[in-house]
């Protein structure tokens, strides 16, 4: 009698940063799923990135990428918050202009957000006549991408859909 094997808990799969010893060795950890955590659902809902110019943005997000604007609420003298998605409505960017005089720089941390395209090279064509700069994935890569600036300086990557 073959006896049945119990399913395994689903892991999430974390590879730990932290090295002390200057090793360089990286080290995966394995996280238990907790079912009683209360994420148990939970999905994506958006990234806020901080802005100087919501014209530019705007123009860059919806006119260059194409992304839509879902909503924008008016905080008065506080801020303007826009949230932009792309078609699907799955996950959203909110654009956030704070209107007390601030100045950012974009953080170390932060790295990129990256867009999917149909046809990277109509996407070159058209950061090519925008007179933007770029940077192209290398030839030997598995995948095919560029490398650009929005407005404020935030790195964005467009990638060949596969």
């Amino acid at each position: 009698m073959t006896q049945k094997k119990k399913p395994q808990e689903p892991v999430y799969r974390v590879w730990a940063g932290y090295d002390p010893k200057k090793t360089g060795e990286k080290k995966e950890l394995k996280r238990p799923l907790n079912k009683d955590s209360g994420f148990k659902d939970m999905k994506l809902a958006h990234t806020m990135i901080r802005i100087r110019n919501l014209e530019a943005s705007l123009e860059f997000y919806c006119g260059f990428l194409g992304l839509q604007e879902l909503r924008r609420k008016d905080l008065g003298d506080e801020a303007t918050l826009v949230f932009l998605s792309d078609e699907t409505g799955n996950y959203h960017i909110e654009l956030t202009l704070n209107r007390d005089g601030r100045d950012y720089t974009v953080g170390d941390q932060f790295g990129h957000l990256a867009f999917h395209v149909d046809d990277l090279d109509a996407v070159i064509s058209k950061v090519k006549e925008n007179g933007w700069w770029f940077r192209q994935s290398k030839s030997t890569s598995s995948s095919r991408y560029i490398f650009l600036k929005d407005p404020d300086g935030y790195d964005i990557e467009i990638l060949q859909e596969k």
